[in-house]
């Protein structure tokens, strides 16, 4: 898949928003999954973590996606059900995917989770270089060892989404507290992210899946 359809969108929900959202999700899947069916689109997942909402969208470009009738295009737009959920205060934001590994491993169950961090000032680009760098080949054998089929990046300005599919979602906080993982935590990545090691980051968990035909 070309990085360039792989995008995000982070929402955040207005106080007290959080619950209804969910309600409201549960109730509507079915008319969310056929949009879904209707754009073109390849996958779409949906995590949440109190009120931040991250929508991944897999089979469109940030230029498609004003094109696009589902409800969280349209909420990334401003408009449709779901921005009557949002914190007007603070914008949708879009997300473009800087990296994407997979495992050609077998699977057993696989369910969605995510991460939400935050770059230091200026350093998108040594970021990227870090991802490019040989430190994957560690992060590759942590992940696979902790039951990690799938992890991209996805980025806007300082805010970074990591999105994972994985045996458990639970794994991928098992896997930053792997020996090598922590002792990137404490190096590298310090320099890079704005990170309190001893503060967990909290993890997104999987609301709603829907697949296109052949997915």
């Amino acid at each position: 898949m070309d990085a360039s359809e792989h995008l995000a969108v982070l929402l955040h929900l207005a106080p007290g928003q959080g619950e209804t959202y969910r309600h409201w999700l549960q109730k509507n899947s079915a008319k969310v999954d056929s949009q879904g069916s209707a754009t073109g689109l390849r996958k779409k997942v949906v995590l949440a973590n109190g009120s931040r909402i991250v929508v991944s969208l897999e089979g469109v470009s940030a230029g498609d996606l004003a094109e696009l009738p589902g409800e969280a295009e349209a909420a990334a737009r401003g408009t449709g059900p779901v921005a009557a959920f949002l914190d007007v205060a603070r914008p949708p934001m879009i997300m473009e995917q800087i990296f994407a590994w997979r495992t050609p491993d077998p699977r057993t169950r696989t369910e969605s989770a995510g991460l939400v961090l935050t770059l230091q000032d200026g350093k998108l680009p040594e970021y990227k270089e870090w991802l490019a760098s040989d430190v994957i080949a560690t992060l590759e054998e942590i992940w696979r060892r902790d039951a990690i089929w799938r992890h991209d990046v996805l980025v806007s300005g300082h805010t970074v989404v990591a999105y994972y599919e994985c045996e458990e979602r639970f794994n991928v906080l098992r896997a930053f507290r792997e020996p090598e993982a922590l002792a990137l935590l404490f190096g590298d990545l310090g320099k890079l992210m704005v990170l309190d090691p001893y503060v967990p980051t909290p993890l997104f968990e999987e609301l709603h899946v829907w697949e296109g035909p052949g997915v």
